[in-house]
């Protein structure tokens, strides 16, 4: 079992832990935001225009993965018990003793996780309907 870490240590990396994930949830919002448009401009056969928030949802997709990057990178550097209670919490998980900054990461957590999900029930919809049999997700 590694040493100790300090609550102050602990907070300088929840800290940080926080701001990537708040970071990553504002991405995923707005990645939502424009999923919608595009289905919105596809029912209406507007190509231009959904072609103009496929770009723009990409920017916001590699924001998403650089934010990931950054993620895993910090998680390496973090001391294995803190690494494992960050992995958890992202997760969505609680124990019943957490404070502030633990409740409030598993809970942007699980609200990225239900926007994601959201996004990708429109983005399945999308696909089946313009390719049709020919989709990816074609059962």
């Amino acid at each position: 079992m590694g040493e100790k870490i300090s609550e102050q240590t602990r907070a300088e990396w929840m800290e940080e832990v926080l701001k990537l994930t708040y970071g990553r949830m504002k991405h995923l919002n707005e990645i939502f935001r424009l999923t919608r448009e595009m289905a919105s401009a596809l029912d209406r056969n507007d190509r231009v225009s959904a072609q103009m928030l496929i770009e723009m949802r990409g920017e916001e997709m590699e924001a998403v993965a650089s934010g990931l990057r950054k993620m895993h990178i910090l998680e390496e550097q973090m001391p294995s018990e803190l690494r494992d209670e960050i992995r958890r919490l992202l997760s969505g998980i609680l124990d019943e003793q957490e404070d502030q900054d633990a409740v409030r990461l598993a809970e942007i957590a699980r609200n990225c996780k239900s926007v994601l999900d959201q996004t990708i029930a429109i983005d399945q919809g999308m696909n089946k309907k313009v390719a049709g049999s020919d989709s990816y997700y074609a059962t």
